[in-house]
């Protein structure tokens, strides 16, 4: 069941990289990774953000050892010109060494996706007081749904409501974001 489910996460995580690479063969630009931007694609125009996080800790009591990677896409959708659609799914392997003493050393491993992430953001106000320099402030109105993974998910649905500004004059950039999400579970 472990190896079926590893299987599918690979099987995925390729799937969702060709596609990437067909649809955006152009140059890119990059965006923050660990916060927003006022800035949104364009009208009908996507952005496939990829992200891995990699954490290793020593355990407590019997549990010896645990390593956890994260691979999390991002799709944005750029409805209109101030309005942006987000979808984000995080896909987790998490391996948990335990020690008994009637077993001696087992390793656990799962499989399996995180809590889904779904956002609006809405650009209300923006400025370009000089060629090459913009301003943007907008909201973000969104929730984190429940998987429904038993080994990953929440029990919860929560609300997430929150600002970002972006600054941009020429190469250099500035973006910072206040988010507050009502934990529900």
């Amino acid at each position: 069941m472990v190896a079926k489910r590893t299987e599918n996460v690979r099987v995925l995580l390729a799937l969702t990289l060709a596609v990437y690479f067909v649809a955006h063969p152009a140059s890119t630009h990059a965006g923050p990774i660990n916060t927003n931007a006022a800035i949104a694609p364009g009208e009908n125009a996507m952005i496939l953000r990829l992200q891995y996080s990699y954490a290793e800790s020593d355990g407590q009591g019997n549990i010896a050892h645990v390593n956890t990677s994260v691979f999390r896409s991002t799709l944005v959708y750029g409805v209109r010109k101030d309005l942006a659609l987000f979808l984000s799914a995080p896909l987790i392997n998490k391996r948990v060494d335990v020690f008994s003493r009637n077993n001696g050393r087992t390793e656990n491993v799962h499989d399996g996706f995180g809590d889904i992430t779904v956002m609006a953001k809405y650009r209300f106000w923006y400025e370009d007081p000089a060629p090459g320099t913009t301003m943007r402030l907008a909201t973000l109105v969104g929730a984190n749904i429940r998987s429904g993974d038993s080994d990953f998910s929440s029990d919860s649905y929560d609300p997430i409501l929150g600002a970002v500004y972006s600054w941009r004059k020429g190469r250099g950039k500035f973006d910072a974001d206040i988010i507050y999400q009502l934990n529900t579970g």
